[in-house]
């Protein structure tokens, strides 16, 4: 089985365990998506200046130092993530 059949088989098994309707809409547009924005189409409505700013968001993120860590997230914003 290659990559992409196994990453198929196990996004099956994980879809059919959830229960959440909310959560599988939300997996749905995501992937439904990819049929409304063909690779690349999205970067081209950008301007230019909103294109430097991601390429330079995208350059500083590569730079561990400048990302926050997932716990300091989830703390910071916990009341809004229901936790």
């Amino acid at each position: 089985m290659n990559k992409s059949e196994t990453i198929r088989e196990n996004l099956h098994k994980i879809i059919n365990k959830v229960e959440n309707d909310e959560l599988l809409e939300v997996v749905y547009q995501i992937l439904e998506s990819n049929k409304l924005y063909p690779e690349g189409s999205l970067i081209k409505t950008l301007k230019a200046e909103e294109k430097e700013e991601l390429y330079k968001s995208f350059d500083e993120s590569l730079d561990d130092s400048n990302l926050t860590k997932l716990d300091e997230v989830k703390k910071k914003h916990s009341k809004w993530l229901g936790e």
